[in-house]
């Protein structure tokens, strides 16, 4: 939830900031996971969670680095792992729904920008995102 409402409200203003992270909760992982999302986890030396990555289908699902450590390429790392995961099981082409604000950081690892899009949010609040792909082959 904190890189959540760590995003300048320029970008997402705070009722979308609060309608995206609505629900978030570790029985909502645990759902996640067991509907198949698969999930990369980066923890800091005391072993405290600072971010993960979650694969679902043919789809990175979601990736979040908590605003203390972003930019020290735990992203990237998580980002790699998450698209190693999906060529491992055969996906050659991946879609993903980024947030405006990620943009730039998956452009800087290959994804290809194609249009801005809309999401409703676990809250019920429509934001905007950003509809990219990559080639994984």
């Amino acid at each position: 939830m904190a890189a959540i409402m760590a995003i300048d409200p320029a970008i997402y203003p705070e009722h979308i900031k609060l309608a995206w992270a609505s629900g978030l909760t570790a029985e909502g992982y645990g759902r996640a996971v067991s509907n198949g999302e698969v999930f990369d986890i980066a923890c800091d030396p005391s072993g405290a969670p600072v971010g993960f990555c979650g694969c679902k289908g043919n789809e990175i699902y979601g990736l979040y680095v908590h605003p203390d450590v972003q930019g020290q390429g735990i992203g990237a790392e998580l980002l790699g792992r998450g698209e190693s995961r999906l060529k491992s099981w055969g996906i050659k082409q991946s879609p993903l729904r980024a947030t405006l604000c990620g943009v730039p950081f998956y452009r800087a690892n290959g994804w290809r920008f194609l249009r801005i899009g809309h999401l409703g949010s676990r809250g019920g609040a429509r934001m905007e995102i950003a509809l990219m792909e990559k080639e994984l082959a």
